[in-house]
């Protein structure tokens, strides 16, 4: 495998890859011509050019033909930060293809890629990525040569209402383009989507902070627009995506995330005269709505992952706790079978960490992907 890092500057797209394969090449002059068949593996790829390398000349004089097929460990974000809004892991064996004709300056690019996992950013809550795809395909209307992806997804995030019953959120994209998201929403059990919203809308303000203007109120505000300053690069989060990466390659974990609003937390609990959350114990208040997600491939066709979210609440309601009786620990538990027949999952949501519990919860589904064009 080699090490590769294309920007391309002209669609405003960055790859970074190792690759392997066959290809040829022919020049003449200052002219030349690349084809071949390849597979990437440990690979980012992002729409948005955050730095050029310092090496980077745009010359556009290589006519390119590939044909690519995704291997392990192959990423997709958007945009080009550490924190991006959309973050997948794209399924094996996925093909693109695409050409580049420096002559006549047109770009052609063609291909789906299946989400294996992965998450979405949405009302200050992370969705994790059950199923979706993303295709890639040139805007033949335009005029010009310009990609023009289009998501479909479905996430799920695991919430509770007003009266501390567990709701699965589901957060639903159909064509969507990347730059005028529309998300729908479902959920289990069915509410309409007013109190769906309701739910999600208690991350920027709480219950009790509704109908006034008040210190706090503003508080979290400031604290979302942080937030998403830091996804859309405007604010620096390097060192938060340096040590999810430390801890990923240490514990050996093909993918591993860790998402928290502990300064946000910390910030609104000095507030003066602030009452939210007051009867939870600190590390509850710090630790609430922290979610952390663990990936890990075993063999060629399965895929186990575990999915951990804290909530702080009342402890009367906490069913499992996490290191303080008014933490809830909510778990999650899948291996993912991919096979010609489709991929089937095996999962389990267990309230402790018991064999029986485990077998109590335990389901299964099948998925199979069809796509008509």
């Amino acid at each position: 495998m080699l090490y590769v890092w294309i920007p391309m500057q002209g669609f405003d797209a960055d790859i970074r890859t190792y690759a392997g394969g066959t290809f040829n090449l022919f020049g003449v002059g200052f002219e030349t011509w690349l084809d071949g068949q390849v597979m990437i593996q440990d690979t980012t790829m992002s729409l948005g050019i955050k730095d050029l390398p310092f090496w980077y000349v745009a010359n556009n004089l290589t006519t390119t033909n590939f044909d690519v097929v995704t291997g392990k460990n192959v990423a997709f974000f958007y945009p080009n930060t550490p924190n991006p809004f959309i973050k997948a892991t794209i399924t094996e064996n996925q093909r693109i293809s695409f050409a580049y004709d420096h002559i006549t300056d047109e770009f052609l690019i063609d291909g789906n890629f299946s989400f294996r996992s992965g998450e979405i950013y949405y009302f200050q809550k992370n969705f994790f990525i059950t199923e979706g795809s993303l295709s890639l395909h040139t805007d033949a209307f335009t005029g010009q040569s310009q990609i023009q992806p289009t998501i479909n997804l479905r996430a799920k995030l695991t919430d509770f209402d007003a009266a501390g019953n567990r709701v699965d959120i589901f957060l639903v994209l159909r064509e969507s383009g990347l730059t005028n998201l529309n998300p729908q929403f479902e959920s289990i059990p069915s509410k309409d989507v007013n109190e769906i919203l309701e739910i999600l809308g208690q991350s920027i303000l709480p219950t009790g902070a509704y109908g006034q203007v008040n210190l706090y109120s503003v508080a979290s505000l400031a604290a979302a627009a942080t937030d998403v300053a830091e996804r859309l690069g405007y604010l620096d989060a390097s060192q938060t995506t340096q040590l999810t990466e430390s801890i990923r390659i240490s514990l050996g974990l093909d993918m591993f995330s860790l998402r928290s609003n502990i300064l946000q937390n910390i910030l609104f609990d000095a507030l003066p005269g602030n009452t939210f959350g007051g009867v939870l114990s600190p590390l509850a208040r710090y630790l609430n709505n922290t979610s952390i997600f663990m990936g890990k491939y075993v063999g060629r066709q399965f895929f186990l992952q575990a999915l951990l979210h804290l909530s702080a609440m009342d402890r009367s309601k906490v069913q499992r706790s996490f290191l303080s009786p008014d933490l809830s620990l909510d778990l999650e538990l899948s291996l993912d079978w991919m096979n010609p027949l489709g991929t089937i999952s095996f999962f389990t949501q267990p309230n402790e960490l018991s064999f029986t519990n485990i077998l109590d919860t335990i389901g299964f589904s099948v998925t199979k992907r069809i796509v008509l064009r």
